[in-house]
């Protein structure tokens, strides 16, 4: 009986560095909307429209993070259907090897 051990799929690679990446990107929004507040807290109506632009732009950055979590945690279920499939094919193989 031999073993056999697949190599780590290209989409498990790509799941953890997107996932990274929107790790990042939402801590990012979270500190700029916190500097934002701190900002507000002064109550100058010319710091207030800038905060405003600012938000606005923060909640976009927001955004593409999360959207980037979705497209890591669906690659991540596509290296999950990647190496059920393997396991799969191989249980299949097993009882072959067994008189061999």
């Amino acid at each position: 009986m031999s073993v056999e051990t697949p190599v780590m799929p290209a989409t498990a690679k790509a799941f953890i560095g997107l996932m990274a990446v929107a790790m990042m990107t939402l801590l990012a929004a979270v500190v700029g909307h916190v500097i934002l507040g701190v900002g507000a807290a002064s109550g100058n109506a010319a710091v207030l429209d800038g905060i405003e632009r600012w938000s606005l732009w923060l909640e976009a950055v927001r955004r593409i993070g999360i959207a980037t979590y979705l497209l890591a945690i669906s690659l991540g279920l596509a290296t999950i259907a990647t190496v059920l499939r393997f396991q799969a094919l191989r249980i299949g193989e097993i009882p072959g090897e067994r008189g061999a």
